[in-house]
């Protein structure tokens, strides 16, 4: 396999680790491919579609053979949102590969010598765990529905993407009233026509919604503008 043929090349392999980013590993012919929507044991039909200086970056095009350890993403969103990376792995793996890492960076990396080495604690619940999430406005959106591509978005940026982001509907990290907070401030804020940030500009008036919440159900709800505006944040104090 020469260098000068790989863009666009498909190639038949297997994932046998992971990176820190959530990436599936594979190798063929000598070379390494750090591979999108993949985990450990899957067999797959990759697409090569750029080249680092010690790895190829390569999509999943078809699952041959799906590792034991994959299993159906809970949240609609996963994917295309930067939040998650490992939903489509059960929870048991997941501790497993994410102390490998753990041991690794030390080890390998930080050249350090563990000479007892102690397992990951699991959690209990692996849904609705956070207490706090930093939403964030923007005229430069991605929606499932394609139809809604020239709505503004509240939600999450999409990895690699400073400006873009995907507007979320509904999302597992944060106990309710969550989602029914951002999706009524966004409601509220296409209804009353409050400018979404524009990042690339820097125009807009909405910039970021932060939800805080204890143990005891109490919510915070936090939000950054770009300038002030009295009537607007009288009108989401409502």
């Amino acid at each position: 396999m020469s260098r000068t043929n790989l863009h666009g090349q498909l190639l038949d392999v297997e994932i046998i680790d992971t990176t820190v980013e959530g990436k599936g590993v594979a190798k063929y012919d000598e070379k390494v491919f750090f591979v999108n929507n993949a985990i450990p044991g899957d067999k797959l039909k990759i697409k090569i579609i750029s080249k680092k200086r010690r790895y190829f970056e390569a999509q999943n095009q078809e699952i041959i053979e799906a590792s034991t350890n994959r299993q159906k993403p809970f949240c609609k969103h996963f994917g295309l949102c930067g939040g998650c990376k490992w939903q489509h792995m059960n929870y048991s793996a997941q501790l497993v590969f994410k102390e490998k890492q753990v041991y690794d960076q030390l080890e390998r990396i930080g050249k350090l010598s563990i000479q007892k080495k102690h397992p990951i604690l699991g959690c209990q619940t692996i849904q609705f765990y956070r207490n706090k999430l930093d939403f964030t406005f923007s005229i430069h959106s991605r929606f499932l529905n394609e139809n809604d591509i020239k709505k503004p978005a509240l939600g999450f940026h999409i990895p690699g993407r400073f400006d873009k982001v995907l507007n979320i509907e509904e999302c597992f990290f944060q106990p309710e009233p969550s989602n029914k907070i951002r999706n009524l401030v966004r409601e509220l804020a296409l209804k009353e026509q409050m400018p979404f940030y524009d990042m690339k500009k820097h125009e807009g008036f909405l910039r970021n919604l932060i939800l805080r919440n204890n143990r005891n159900g109490e919510f915070m709800i936090i939000l950054s503008v770009a300038y002030e505006q009295t009537e607007w944040i009288k009108l989401i104090q409502q």
